[in-house]
């Protein structure tokens, strides 16, 4: 199946959920052999590094005397051998760094001045001086190799194992510590050698004969690696299980209610293999012959599953489309790529390549001031036709050797950010006022302690809300420094056939310790909007779904348990009133419509940067507060914006006169030029005639609303909300939007038209639309007077006046009433109406009120109960979002008590 990891054999692996007890959490398990129980001891490690982990408690929180290394260790990036550390098992040769028993008598006990002392055991002593020498110096050797990136990270050498042999020590314990330390050289090395040659098909080149002998005999009698534990929303950026599954690496990843509202890791849930293998198990047939396809309802239950490859991205998330995308300049150009979601562009010198990743990736022609290049983004490539994102071909590089070698260099593991659509270094000066677009990550923070992840178990989580999370980079053909090479005074021994650490000891008894003057070290290292209503039409009406939904939980109270135990009474409070938010929502709010932004469209960073919100009506703003007062603290302004959207709620974003110039083309072409002068002199008639009955009147209207919305600020009409963006939908579908979230059109940035608030300080412009374009687009005939004018739609005011419980959100009785309409129009079957003539058309349509389980309307915004409930909110929310920079509101809100 296109959607599971495979093993080095080829065979899909089965995840394995293990619930915890008494808690709402678990661990799922990705393991080709039997998987690694987890307990509270690996929970309570997750921000620790390695070397910090108790040494007393094993993965099971079992007394041990050994070290961390032997532990199933949390991911870190700037580590990436370790997942490639030996595991405790049968199957790996048996040595003193893989003495997980402790039977080895290292330790030995003296007399000093009639003092009882402990020393490690002669015997010992050479053997395990000569395995870390050997050790160590592959461990350079490979540093030092052409095909080590530069500056990629490497073990580091945390003792003298000379020295450390040599030690006298007063108690047995710190024998057995520092013995320890000995293990974790060693240990840390082999994991290393193994992770670099089973990810680096060509290690060997250009090292010298007995090093790759020495590396060969150390990785050559090891099966089973230690593996690696998840925190899939912090990891995302780099990490790589589908090479982890592939190399047999034992995979753990925490799943709480955070990754189960995030659609990024849908493939990853638990529910996700259930139902696969449930359906396998019914028809008893192999598993490689069943694809998603065969599977019933599968498309309806994971509907964001087809949408992220292996490596868990989305390429189309967040991606405008560049009308430059085609365009060739006759100037020279610099070719780059980006590997992965978010990483840091790469340069491309090889002819072939650059035209190889022309033909199968999207890519861009970049002019910035001087600089000219072109752009290709790997994780978006060009699909064939009905593929699956999972099964995409790439170039013959395999994506995820090169996703695990260029990492360090590419990846945003160093607090370092790239942006998305060029690839290059983010100013972190430039975010300090977008907090609230904190991921969810879909979306969580990274900051978030893992007690806040999990939250109370008396608590239902919290539904996903849409934000996007940055992912890692990686690199191939960056220009290497040359390495000089290092010879080293004792070369890497052979180990020849691996025997027994006894028969070892017992040829060692008389020989002497090799001289460390020319040891070698290693360098130190220097990375919602439509949920809510869903989940709000799965708790009004359980007998009124529409069609292909997918049940959502309501948006429940989520964990707000502070770090010393208790909530505060603030956040008892706040909680209490998110309840009382809830139910307002579904009350005045409701089950909304059924249409939804896009998850690939998201805010121009810019727009919350520089914008200037716009929430002119007092019942517009007490929606906004109350959608945000139902997210708690997942809500984000990006999020309330989208939302908003969707909602048919108005508003208008404005922009400084002085920051106009950012929105501007950076080389206006002819045409925008000249549409300058159609903007300072409009000579567009917008009159309409009904003649040729339906045929003719309809054609010259349909004609009369495309060439209002093709204009370039026609991006406007998603802020009216309502009808016009409703009816606008219908000719330019996600266009418009995607136009909207980038900012202002030509019109305000090139050529300084449209709507200007001069009573602001910063003269904020905006787009806007005139009476006329807007009448052109409701279709207005007009009569001798305003009660015999016609509309081919009901305006705002109709469905004010006309329809039972309509207060300005757009719900699913306004997408079933005006499809109707619109059906009408494209069968050519529809005549305009009057006022009147759309009030008693409402009136008679009963299909909705009379229609067995149909939620109550929602009552009228303009009653006592709606009255109480602005009230509240501006009590609890004070905080006005009218003429208010985006930047400056801050959300989730702070709660008054």
């Amino acid at each position: 199946m296109e959607f599971l990891y495979r093993d080095s054999d080829g065979n899909p692996v089965r995840a394995i959920y293990q619930q915890v007890e008494n808690e709402n959490y678990g661990w799922q398990h990705l393991s080709k052999s039997s998987p690694r129980w987890l307990s509270e001891a690996a929970k309570a490690l997750k921000d620790l590094k390695p070397e910090n982990y108790p040494l007393k408690m094993d993965h099971n929180g079992v007394y041990t005397p050994f070290d961390p290394d032997l532990l199933m260790s949390w991911f870190d990036a700037s580590r990436p051998w370790r997942p490639w550390i030996p595991g405790p098992a049968a199957d790996n040769v048996s040595q003193w760094w893989n003495d997980f028993d402790g039977n080895t008598n290292a330790i030995i006990t003296t007399r000093v001045l009639d003092e009882r002392v402990f020393s490690f055991a002669e015997a010992l002593k050479i053997i395990c001086l000569e395995d870390t020498l050997s050790v160590i110096h592959c461990c350079s050797d490979v540093q030092n190799s052409s095909t080590y990136p530069t500056g990629a990270p490497v073990p580091l050498l945390p003792v003298d194992p000379a020295e450390s042999l040599n030690k006298i020590f007063e108690s047995i314990a710190e024998a057995e510590e520092e013995f320890s330390h000995l293990k974790r050289i060693v240990l840390e090395g082999i994991g290393f050698l193994w992770w670099w040659t089973d990810v680096c098909p060509q290690w060997a080149e250009g090292m010298n004969d007995s090093t790759v002998r020495a590396v060969k005999s150390w990785t050559a009698e090891l099966c089973t690696k230690n593996g690696v534990i998840l925190d899939l929303t912090k990891d995302a950026p780099s990490m790589n299980i589908p090479l982890w599954v592939a190399k047999d690496v034992p995979v753990a990843y925490l799943w709480s209610a955070a990754e189960d509202g995030n659609p990024r890791f849908t493939s990853l849930s638990p529910r996700f293999y259930e139902t696969y293998y449930g359906h396998i198990e019914s028809l008893g047939e192999p598993l490689i012959h069943v694809a998603s396809s065969s599977i019933p309802r599968f498309s309806s239950l994971f509907p964001y599953a087809t949408k992220y490859d292996i490596f868990l991205q989305n390429p189309w998330e967040n991606f405008f489309y560049d009308r430059t995308r085609n365009r060739l300049d006759h100037k020279s150009h610099e070719v780059y790529i980006v590997d992965f979601e978010g990483w840091k562009r790469r340069p491309i010198t090889d002819p072939v390549m650059q035209a190889e990743y022309r033909q199968r990736f999207e890519w861009r022609a970049i002019s910035i001031r001087k600089e000219h290049y072109l752009l290709h983004w790997r994780y978006r490539p060009i699909t064939r036709q009905g593929s699956m994102l999972m099964e995409v071909d790439y170039t013959n590089e395999d994506p995820k050797l090169l996703r695990e070698i260029l990492r360090s260099e590419y990846a945003p593991i160093h607090g370092i950010e790239y942006q998305r659509e060029k690839g290059i270094p983010m100013e972190k000066q430039s975010r300090p006022t977008l907090e609230s677009r904190s991921h969810s990550a879909g979306g969580s923070k990274d900051g978030t302690s893992l007690r806040d992840r999990i939250g109370s178990p008396r608590l239902r989580p919290e539904p996903y809300r849409r934000a996007y999370s940055i992912s890692s980079s990686s690199s191939h053909d960056a220009p290497k420094a040359d390495h000089a090479a290092t010879t080293a005074a004792n070369p890497p021994s052979n180990r020849g056939e691996t025997r027994s650490l006894e028969s070892r000891l017992s040829n060692r008894i008389d020989e002497s310790s090799p001289s460390l003057a020319n040891r070698l070290s290693s360098p130190p290292r220097n990375s919602l909007s439509s949920s809510i209503r869903e989940a709000a039409q799965a708790a009004v009406t359980e007998g009124y779904p529409a069609e292909g939904d997918v049940q959502q939980a309501l948006p429940f109270l989520e964990d707000q348990t502070a770090s010393a135990g208790e909530p505060s009474r603030a956040e008892k409070a706040r909680e209490v009133f998110r309840e009382k938010a809830n139910v307002w929502y579904r009350a005045f709010v409701g089950i909304g419509g059924s249409w939804r932004v896009p998850e690939e469209l998201d805010w121009n960073d810019d727009v919350l940067r520089y914008g200037i919100l716009y929430v002119q009506d007092d019942d517009n703003a007490a929606h906004f507060k109350l959608h945000t007062a139902t997210c708690g603290q997942s809500a984000t302004l990006s999020v309330a914006l989208t939302w908003a959207i969707e909602t048919g709620i108005p508003f208008r974003i404005g922009y400084p006169e002085t920051e106009l110039d950012i929105f501007a083309p950076p080389r206006p072409t002819e045409a925008e030029h000249a549409l300058g002068t159609l903007y300072q002199a409009p000579v567009q008639n917008y009159s309409l005639k009904w003649e040729k009955g339906s045929l003719g009147g309809l054609s010259a209207y349909k004609a009369l609303a495309t060439s209002v919305l093709v204009q370039p600020h026609a991006r406007a009409v998603v802020f009216y909300g309502g009808i016009l963006h409703w009816i606008a939908h219908k000719f330019r579908s996600n266009e418009l939007i995607a136009e909207a979230m980038q900012g202002p059109s030509i019109r305000v940035s090139l050529h300084r038209q449209g709507w200007l608030d001069t009573r602001h300080p910063d003269f904020p412009r905006c787009d806007t639309l005139t009476v006329e374009e807007r009448n052109a687009i409701y279709g207005l005939f007009p009569g001798e007077g305003a009660e015999s004018d016609r509309t081919i739609w009901p305006t705002e005011e109709c469905l004010l006046q006309g329809m039972d419980g309509y207060n300005g959100c757009w719900t699913r009785e306004c997408d079933a009433i005006f499809n109707t309409i619109w059906k009408n129009i494209e069968n050519e079957n529809h005549s305009p109406l009057t006022k009147n003539g759309w009030a008693q058309w409402l009136r008679k349509d009963k299909r909705f009120r009379n229609r067995p389980g149909a939620p109550p309307p929602p009552p009228s915004p303009t009653t006592d109960s709606w009255i109480t409930v602005c009230s509240t909110l501006d009590f609890r929310y004070p905080r006005k979002w009218h003429r208010v920079p985006l930047r400056s509101i801050n959300v989730p809100e702070e709660f008054q008590l």
